[in-house]
């Protein structure tokens, strides 16, 4: 429970300066690069990570609702909407590309119809 806990206090962190970096990006009128998908990516499994914990932490109460539990029974509520947030926002394979490619400067995944707008692509009947 300790390493959890330890785990969880280290990702909030990186969470805080990875934030800071983009903040530092939006004021001096860049957009934000990489290290928004990289944020992104950090948050969600930080989510998932932290949320089981407090589960853990709770024991078999976790498993119930209601407001007389801890926190009002919001630990339970935030571990069943993780896993929503690695796909709201751009899936976190999607994230990954954009990681790997403007990070990494891995090749673009190849598309043959990258420049075909939408109306005019092919329709599987």
């Amino acid at each position: 429970m300790r390493h959890d806990l330890v785990d969880a206090h280290i990702r909030q962190k990186v969470l805080r300066f990875l934030r800071y970096r983009t903040l530092t990006a939006i004021s001096q009128g860049t957009r934000p690069g990489a290290e928004a998908s990289i944020m992104k990516l950090a948050y969600a499994q930080h989510l998932s990570a932290l949320t089981a914990t407090a589960l853990s932490v709770q024991g078999p109460t976790a498993t119930l609702d209601g407001p007389h539990l801890p926190a009002q029974g919001m630990w339970s509520k935030r571990f069943l909407h993780s896993p929503s947030i690695h796909i709201a926002g751009g899936s976190d394979e999607i994230q990954r590309n954009i990681v790997g490619e403007q990070v990494l400067g891995l090749p673009h995944e190849p598309s043959v119809d990258r420049d075909v707008p939408f109306r005019d692509l092919a329709r599987g009947r």
